[in-house]
C-alpha cells in the first residue's frame, strides 16, 4: 500500500492537467452563453428602447402638428397644410429642434443618428370620405390638407422612424368655436333714421333682453335726427313732442322698446373682433381692395362660411333677390372701416349680424348702414361710435312688418375659432410599425 502511494506520487501521466482543462472549458463555455445571454438581452432592450423612442417621437409629432391647427386653422386652400419631414422650416409644421430636446437619448440628434434611418413626418388631410370618421390611409388618399367639407375636422398623421422602427400614430381633430360677447338686441348704433315717416314697423325688437339703443340725445338738439325723425325732415313727427313719440312708437315695436345712452360702448370688445377677424382670414373670407361679389360674401356651397369681414374703403350696395347666409346657418358680416358702407336693397335678407366697428375710435358719423326695400336682417344691427343706421322705407320682415326682427338665436353666428383638439376615441397606433 505504501509502495502504491509512492508510485502514484511519482506519476507524470498529466490528469490532474486534463481534469482542470475540461473544467476550465466548461466553465468558459457557460460563461459564453451567459454573455451571449446578455449581449441578446441587451440588444433587445435596445430595440425596445429605439421602438419607444419611435412612438414618443410620432406622438410628439402629432401633438405639436395638432398645436400648430390651432395657430392656423385650416380652414381654406390660404391655410393648407403640406407634408411635414424633420428638415421642414414651415411655421405650419413641428420644429426638429424642439423634438429632439424632448427626447435626449441616444437614438436622436444631429450626427447621431441621421435620415433616413432616423427620420419623422407628419400629414394634415381632410375627413371628407364615405366614412369620415374612421381613418386609413387608402381612404384619406387624395384628400387636400385643409377642412374642405366644412365640418370643422381634420385628421392628422405622424410617423417616425428610429433606427429601422417605425411607429405611426393617426388622430381626428376638431377645431373647437368659441362664442364671443356681445350687446344683443335689434338694433344699436350713434344714431338712427327711419326713410319713411308713415304708420309703420321698422324694427321689431320683441324677445330681446336689450332695447333698441343710440347713444345721441334726442333732447340736445331736436333738429338733427336722432332716434328716427327730426322736426326739419318729418314734419307731422316733428310738431310736437307727443308726435314725434306717437311716430316712434309705430317705428319701433314693442312700443317704448328704446332707450338712449351716451355712455354705450362698443357693441363686443377688441379683442373679440380680433378673434372674429383671425376667423375670417382662416376661412379666405377676409376681404380688402374693393366691395367683394354677393356670392363672396355668401357662397350656399360652403355654408359653414359664417364670419366675413370687409376691410374696405368703399360704399358698398347690394340690390336684386340676394340671400346671406340662412336661418340654419347664420352669419355675422363685419365692416370695418369708418370711410365705409353697406346697402341693402330689393329683396336682400341677411341671417344674422351687421356689425360696424367704425375704426378707428372714436369713428365718424354718417350712415354706415343703409336697409331700403323690403330686404330684412333676421338677427341684428349694431355701428358703434356715432354712425348712423338708415332703417328702410317699406318695413317687410316676413311679408308683413320691419326691416330689422330681432332673433336671438342668430347671434350664435358670431363665433371664433379656440384651440384645435383631438376628438376623443378617435386617437390609436396604426398597423405601420416595426
Amino acid at each position: 500500500m505504501l509502495t502504491l502511494t509512492k508510485k502514484l506520487r511519482r506519476d507524470e501521466g498529466g490528469w490532474a492537467l486534463v481534469t482542470a482543462l475540461m473544467l476550465l472549458f466548461v466553465m468558459l463555455v457557460a460563461a459564453l452563453a451567459a454573455a451571449d445571454l446578455v449581449d441578446n438581452q441587451t440588444k433587445q432592450s435596445g430595440k425596445n428602447r429605439e421602438r419607444e423612442t419611435s412612438f414618443n417621437v410620432a406622438e410628439s409629432a402629432l401633438n405639436n402638428q395638432v398645436y400648430l391647427l390651432s395657430v392656423k386653422p385650416p380652414e381654406s386652400t390660404g391655410n393648407a397644410y403640406s407634408q411635414c419631414l424633420q428638415s421642414s422650416t414651415s411655421s405650419m409644421c413641428p420644429s426638429n429642434t424642439t423634438i429632439n430636446n424632448l427626447f435626449p437619448t441616444a437614438d436622436l440628434g444631429t450626427g447621431t443618428c441621421a435620415p433616413p434611418a432616423c427620420q419623422w413626418s407628419t400629414q394634415v388631410f381632410d375627413n371628407a370620405s364615405s366614412s369620415p370618421n374612421y381613418y386609413s390611409d387608402a381612404s384619406v388618399a387624395g384628400q387636400p390638407g385643409y377642412d374642405a367639407n366644412g365640418d370643422h375636422k381634420v385628421w392628422v398623421r405622424a410617423s417616425a422612424t428610429i433606427r429601422g422602427h417605425t411607429r405611426t400614430v393617426v388622430a381626428l381633430v376638431r377645431e373647437e368655436l368659441e362664442p364671443e360677447a356681445t350687446f344683443q338686441s335689434g338694433l344699436l348704433a350713434g344714431s338712427v333714421s327711419f326713410s319713411n315717416n308713415g304708420n309703420k314697423v321698422f324694427v321689431l325688437n320683441a324677445g330681446s333682453s336689450s332695447k333698441v339703443t343710440v347713444r345721441c340725445d334726442p333732447g340736445a338738439n331736436p333738429n338733427f335726427t336722432c332716434l328716427g325723425y327730426s322736426e326739419n325732415t318729418n314734419g307731422q313727427c316733428g310738431k310736437s313732442l307727443t308726435a314725434w313719440t306717437g311716430c316712434l312708437n309705430s317705428a319701433i315695436s314693442p312700443q317704448s322698446n328704446y332707450a338712449w345712452d351716451p355712455t354705450m360702448g362698443p357693441a363686443m370688445s377688441q379683442e373679440s373682433l380680433q378673434r372674429l377677424e383671425d376667423r375670417a382670414r382662416a376661412d379666405g373670407t377676409y376681404y380688402t381692395g374693393g366691395c367683394p361679389s354677393d356670392t363672396q360674401i355668401y357662397d350656399p356651397s360652403k355654408p359653414w362660411r359664417t364670419v366675413v369681414v370687409l376691410d374696405i374703403h368703399a360704399a358698398c350696395k347690394y340690390t336684386g333677390n340676394n340671400q346671406f347666409f340662412s336661418n340654419a346657418q347664420p352669419g355675422i358680416l363685419i365692416l370695418l372701416n369708418s370711410d365705409s358702407s353697406i346697402e341693402f336693397s330689393g329683396t336682400s335678407n341677411l341671417y344674422g349680424v351687421i356689425y360696424d366697428p367704425n375704426l378707428p375710435a372714436p369713428g365718424t358719423s354718417g350712415t354706415k348702414v343703409m336697409l331700403h326695400g323690403t330686404g330684412c336682417v333676421y338677427g341684428g344691427v349694431m355701428v358703434d361710435g356715432p354712425g348712423n343706421v338708415d332703417v328702410g322705407s317699406s318695413g317687410k320682415c316676413d311679408g308683413s312688418q320691419g326691416n330689422i326682427e330681432f332673433v336671438g338665436a342668430n347671434f350664435g353666428a358670431i363665433q371664433s375659432y379656440a384651440n384645435a383638439g383631438i376628438i376623443q376615441n378617435s386617437w390609436r397606433e396604426t398597423t405601420a410599425g416595426g
